[in-house]
């Protein structure tokens, strides 16, 4: 065979592969190249999940493993930074606020030390929720009717557990001397935790546990004496007009 028909029939071969690659459509030619990406070598001990979508359309361009749960990697920070700026702003803020549960002598915290960041903003939602938090609004010497957990988180029809005599006595033929309730105090900065509560005429009733600014307001979750927990009784926070609210939990 001389040098002149190989190099045309090493042509024709050329051309007949390119013919189903030139004859694809838009579509197939996209799902083409991205398994040939998703393909290569180098890529082959990772775990991939695609999904292209047409801008005027819901129907999947290209799918693979898109419904599959994996631990997003660190390029989804941009995501999640456009969405932030998107709805807070560039110029937003986020704020540490530092607590404590006891006093200070001689240079010595007596009580624990509590760092509150506010970038999670399911801590906020929790909050608004009025869903009290363990270690922050209520402790493990609290009954649950002093955290207003006894509709969500006890059943007095069934089960045994430590404790369930006193529980249920307290449900059953008393009431609690303080227990958990929602405020809305005037102004959105939010009350530092440990933050007085006082009754109208200035009687001390309880402390701040947690609170989030909502709007011009701020919400806060207090334990205070029984007899102030009535939805619609108007409290005092640092001198601000704070009024109970409903409970969620009920």
């Amino acid at each position: 065979m001389s040098s002149r028909s190989s190099v045309r029939i090493v042509a024709l071969a050329l051309c007949l592969i390119s013919v189903p690659l030139a004859a694809q459509s838009p579509l197939e030619l996209l799902q083409h190249d991205i398994d040939a990406i998703l393909s290569a070598p180098e890529l082959e001990r990772g775990f991939w999940g695609v999904l292209v979508k047409d801008v005027n359309g819901d129907q999947p361009l290209y799918s693979r493993n898109a419904t599959k749960l994996m631990m997003p990697a660190s390029t989804m920070k941009v995501v999640t930074l456009a969405a932030a700026a998107e709805k807070l702003g560039w110029d937003y803020t986020y704020t540490t606020r530092v607590y404590t549960t006891g006093k200070v002598a001689d240079g010595v915290l007596q009580g624990d030390l509590i760092v509150v960041g506010s970038g999670d903003d399911r801590e906020a939602f929790r909050i608004e929720r009025y869903l009290p938090r363990f270690g922050m609004d209520f402790g493990d010497k609290t009954y649950p009717q002093e955290a207003a957990l006894e509709k969500i988180a006890v059943s007095f029809t069934k089960g045994c557990y430590l404790g369930q005599e006193v529980v249920c006595r307290l449900e059953m033929r008393g009431h609690v001397i303080k227990k958990i309730v929602p405020l809305r105090v005037a102004g959105s900065d939010p009350p530092a935790h440990g933050t007085e509560v006082h009754s109208a005429e200035g009687k001390v009733l309880g402390n701040v546990t947690s609170a989030t600014a909502a709007g011009e307001d701020a919400i806060a979750l207090a334990m205070v004496r029984i007899d102030f927990t009535e939805p619609g009784r108007e409290l005092s926070v640092a001198g601000r007009k704070a009024t109970v609210l409903e409970p969620r939990l009920a």
